[in-house]
């Protein structure tokens, strides 16, 4: 099947439906299901197919077998139970942020990684926030990690002791963070790569997503198109990869059973299994892909994002591009939650058709529609009764046929336009099809198969790529090309240049070839007879006068993206697609992928949908969801239909006709309470509510869901999201009404920290604030490690705690937190205090120095990996080590040398010694360190025979001066082929007659001496033994 170009996928898969009836420009329009299916993306609660998702992309599953799933586009957590009941679990729809809290109070951006501890935590790598976030049992959000922590976090795991293992693939790392907060490198270089090793030793390509096996205590790494496996260093934390299994192409995530079986998933849409080294396809097929259930490989993914195991052997799938959840079980693969659009060749009604791709709808002078089918090759017709037929191609053929009806054949299907005649034309790869009202099929310029950029008549005229097109009363035809230009086909079917230059994008206005547009898409020819544009990349609407074609920028400003309403070029776009004229008199523009503006004169005001947030939505105004707005098509009535390609739909948008909106008798009520829901004003004469948001736990259902006034009584002190639709005589209206219960009964414990130090023996108070409960009782206590079994703190039994050290066992680090007990009751406070004992020190030094000596040592023992070292000086000069727990400093000329060290690992703690300094004896010389440096190397000339001596220059060399008395060096013999040794001495005529460095065959061989200079700064080296390669390498020299 042809491909359309790059920017011809970008700039089109869909089809957006608008309309709209005159009335004030600031009114929102209601957005309604026109033909095609009504599943897909979603993010309404509910049980099986009753649920909506938009994008899942992660899974993990507790021990009782419920499911938690990110659903990164919406912001949210989802939770399901084993019967598929979905529910919202924390954070809200359409709210990007960090914000902590209980459910619906907190906020994430694009969660792309989930796991769960064996306590029923869960964990969230928070991609867009640099984040990780653990959410409680009860729903409540804390950050383990502030935003900011790491760049682009996706894959998350936790082993059995509580550390969180995290993938932060924007530098293909693995991190853990331990129960204490530290975080450290576990493996992985800043290098993309494949190679296997120890810590950054190793390399990462693209990590998808990460799986903690308990029963081998290793990572599991999704990564590019391999599985990997991280074995863990118990007490250090660092990972050692290496590669399981090379899968073709990526794997997208990976997961272990309990019986130690690996599962991966696959981008080609198959599950596969990998045990004893082998891998086998285990679900799926590949292509084609879809959503079909079935026996194991007779099923389909849709880009399965995330895998996790269950217990009984069950596997959970999520298909991001499928909206849904799939569970594998029993030999067979079944759709447990949401519904994927599914697609289909045209024929029925409104209701039963299904579209593949459509792209582009226009409406001919008797009310038909007619929407062309990129993946189907069709172009369907659709009556004003909703009777769907082909109208022209054949059904999968691309190739480009002239004929008839059925008999003619596109090779690939883009935009269409249509003249006052019902004549139709349509944008076919590299040419311009027509299609007659009789539905026969010519070429009527260009080539489909042949891209260029000619001008000419019908047949010899070459077009880069057609984009969109559009007709102007007098039957010529308009086409954005993707040579950045606008082009004309006369009725003469003569083709010319109207504005843009030939392959130069730009922004600038001007008169014909002078301006410049980057990537036009959309036409429309307005009221007043000008031609506007869609110029997309530009994110700009333009304007071009006829017949003199001078090109001006109306709305957006060029090149800057966004989804700000304004004035002019004070409005934002964020790809503007495609352009209709309402019968209102007002431009609509549908601007990828989720929104509908309205511009009236040059004000811009969204209409219909919200901006990065796509689905497949009834709605009025911003409640409205759209997959993927495309084309545009406008009637008499005041409809604009909107083509939806990430829906694979027809929608429907219109003024809604009516003002009736959702009212509530209190937005926050207490749990178990009766609210009253109505309307205001009372003109609609038929209603229907529903639950959108219902937090985790709740059963709570609408006294009746189609009464103008049915009750509701909260069962969950968490958001609810309640929607109504209106109807009356004159329209639809869809609103909403959001119930924030609060719950006497419903106890949430936080602690506030007012501590001097959180440091044992600091001093200060914590207080635990309360909400909900009544009366109350207080016990504080402690836990070893976050998340642990608390010890109680005997007799600390009020709402305030004064820090004392005495009241915990060691120096190691605890977590203090508060238990909270009432009527309703225990609660345990949803943060924790990290409280530290300072570290312990003492400073080992020489007992003595001599006045002025350089090469004098002191040290600490080494804290926590997160220690930082501190070092100061009193007579005399730290010379190298500042910031490690080992320094080298120079004495001072008498008196004593004071050194002190603060070390802080989470709390301070500070150690001094006193070192006195004596006189240096007559005569002594002192050693004067150097960079280590290689004075000489064999290698470089040639090896030192049996019995040879050779002279070697070292005074004016690697830092030592021409005076100095002797060196300190390191001496490598490198690979000897049998035994001997070496000597290094300062007189070639003088061997002492002793050895160096003794060597035995085949051993590389190294050690340090202390050799002693010839008055010219020289030594001399002998070797007895096989010929040797030998180093020297100076540290330093004495004077």
């Amino acid at each position: 099947m042809p491909k359309p170009s790059d920017a011809h996928v970008r700039l089109s898969f869909c089809l957006v439906l608008l309309l709209l009836a005159s009335a004030s420009f600031a009114q929102e329009l209601t957005v309604t299901r026109f033909a095609g299916t009504d599943v897909g993306k979603g993010h309404t609660d509910g049980t099986g197919s009753d649920a909506r998702f938009s994008m899942p992309e992660a899974v993990a599953v507790d021990s009782a077998g419920d499911v938690y799933i990110a659903d990164s586009e919406q912001n949210v957590i989802r939770k399901m139970t084993p019967a598929g009941v979905v529910t919202t679990f924390a954070g809200r729809v359409g709210v990007e942020g960090s914000a902590d809290g209980h459910g619906g109070a907190a906020s994430f951006s694009a969660p792309r990684g989930i796991a769960v501890d064996s306590r029923g935590y869960v964990y969230v790598a928070d991609r867009d926030s640099g984040a990780v976030r653990r959410i409680s049992p009860q729903g409540v959000v804390t950050h383990v990690v502030p935003a900011g922590t790491f760049q682009y976090p996706q894959g998350i795991a936790v082993d059995n002791l509580g550390n969180i293992y995290l993938s932060d693939g924007y530098f293909g790392q693995v991190y853990v963070i331990r129960p204490d907060g530290n975080v450290s490198l576990v493996a992985g270089s800043t290098t993309p790569g494949h190679a296997d090793g120890i810590s950054d030793q190793a390399s990462f390509y693209a990590i998808y997503g990460l799986a903690w096996n308990a029963q081998t205590g290793e990572l599991l790494v999704a990564d590019d198109d391999r599985v990997r496996k991280i074995a863990i260093n118990s007490s250090t934390l660092v990972g050692t990869v290496t590669t399981v299994a090379v899968l073709e192409p990526d794997v997208l995530a990976v997961t272990v059973d309990a019986s130690g079986v690996v599962y991966a998933a696959l981008d080609t849409d198959a599950i596969m299994r990998i045990s004893g080294g082998s891998a086998t396809v285990y679900a799926g097929a590949g292509m084609p892909t879809g959503s079909d259930d079935g026996a194991l490989i007779q099923a389909r993914f849709l880009y399965p994002r995330g895998i996790a195991a269950a217990p009984g052997g069950v596997l959970y799938v999520v298909d991001a591009e499928g909206q849904n959840v799939r569970k594998i079980a029993g030999g067979f693969v079944s759709t447990i939650a949401g519904t994927a659009a599914p697609s289909g060749l045209s024929g029925g009604t409104c209701d039963t058709v299904r579209f593949s791709a459509p792209i582009a709808t226009v409406r001919d002078r008797h009310g038909n529609l007619f929407v062309s089918d990129f993946q189907n090759s069709t172009i369907d017709k659709i009556t004003p009764a909703c009777q769907v037929e082909v109208f022209a191609g054949r059904a999968n053929q691309f190739i480009a046929q002239d004929g008839t009806g059925t008999d003619a054949s596109f090779w690939s299907l883009g935009s269409l336009a249509i003249d006052a005649n019902d004549n139709l034309f349509v944008a076919d790869g590299h040419a311009v099809r027509k299609i007659a009202p009789d539905a026969v099929v010519t070429t009527y310029a260009g080539n489909p198969n042949i891209p260029g950029t000619a001008d000419g008549d019908g047949a010899s005229a070459r077009f880069h790529y057609v984009d969109r097109l559009a007709v102007d009363a007098a039957g010529n035809v308009f086409v954005t090309d993707e040579s950045h230009r606008i082009r004309k086909i006369s009725t003469s079917r003569d083709v010319s240049v109207v504005a843009g230059g030939l392959n130069d994008p730009g922004s600038s206005d001007g008169t014909g070839t002078a301006a410049r547009f980057d990537e036009p898409a959309g036409l429309a020819f307005g009221p007043d007879g000008a031609l506007y544009v869609a110029d997309a990349f530009n994110r700009t609407i333009r304007k071009v006068t006829m017949p003199d074609a001078v090109v001006t920028t109306i709305a957006g400003a060029p090149e800057t993206i966004g989804s700000a309403d304004g004035t002019g070029a004070d409005a934002r776009f964020n790809l503007p697609f495609d352009l209709a004229f309402g019968s209102d008199g007002n431009l609509y523009v549908s601007d990828e992928p989720g929104t509908i503006r309205r511009i009236a004169g040059n004000v811009v005001t969204t209409v219909a949908g919200l901006q990065e947030q796509q689905g497949n939505v009834s709605g009025t105004g911003r409640l409205a969801r759209l997959g993927y707005a495309g084309g545009l098509t406008a009637d008499a009535q005041g409809n604009l239909f909107i083509i939806d390609g990430g829906a694979k739909n027809i929608r429907r948008a219109q003024l809604p006709g009516i003002a009736d909106i959702a009212t509530a008798s209190t937005t926050t009520p207490a749990i178990h309470t009766v609210v009253q829901l109505g309307t205001a004003p009372d003109s609609a004469t038929s209603w229907q509510w529903s639950i959108v948001r219902r937090p985790s736990g709740s059963t709570a259902e609408l006294s009746s869901t189609n009464i103008r006034n049915p009750t509701f009584t909260p069962d969950v002190a968490d958001l609810y999201t309640l929607v109504l639709r209106a109807e009356g005589p004159a329209g639809v209206r869809y609103s909403s009404v959001d119930l924030l219960p609060t719950d006497s009964c419903g106890l949430i414990a936080s602690v506030v920290a007012t501590l001097d130090s959180s440091c044992l023996g600091g001093g200060g108070t914590a207080t635990v604030t309360v909400t909900g409960g009544g009366a109350v009782t207080y016990q504080w206590g402690w836990r070893a490690i976050s998340g642990g079994t608390i010890t109680p703190l005997a007799g600390k039994t009020s709402a305030t705690y004064t820090l004392n050290a005495a009241d915990f066992s060691s120096s190691t680090p605890k977590y203090l937190v508060a238990v909270v007990t009432s009527e309703c009751g225990v609660v345990t406070s949803s943060n924790e205090l990290r409280i530290t004992a300072a570290p312990s020190i003492v400073i080992s030094a020489s007992s003595r120095v001599f006045s002025g000596t350089t090469a004098n040592y002191a040290s600490v023992s080494t804290a926590g990996a997160s220690a930082t070292y501190a070092w100061s000086i009193t007579n005399g000069t730290i010379t190298a080590g500042q910031g490690t727990n080992r320094i080298v400093y120079t004495a001072g000329a008498s008196g004593e040398v004071v050194l002190s060290v603060t070390v802080t690992d989470g709390c301070p703690t500070t150690s001094e010694v006193h070192v006195p300094v004596v006189p240096r004896p007559a005569g002594a010389s002192m050693l004067y360190l150097v960079t280590p440096c290689r004075v000489f190397d064999s290698r470089n000339g040639a090896p030192l025979t049996n019995h040879s001596i050779r002279t070697v220059a070292i005074g004016g060399s690697c830092g030592v001066p021409v005076d100095a008395r002797s060196i300190a060096a390191n001496i490598t013999v490198v690979a000897p082929a049998t035994t001997g040794w070496v000597s290094l001495f300062p007189d070639a005529n003088n061997w002492p007659g002793t050895s160096t460095l003794n060597y035995r065959g085949g051993k590389t061989r190294a050690g340090n001496a202390i050799v002693s200079l010839n008055a010219s700064g020289q030594l001399a080296l002998k070797n007895e033994g096989s010929s040797v390669n030998v180093l020297i390498d100076v540290t330093g020299y004495f004077k």
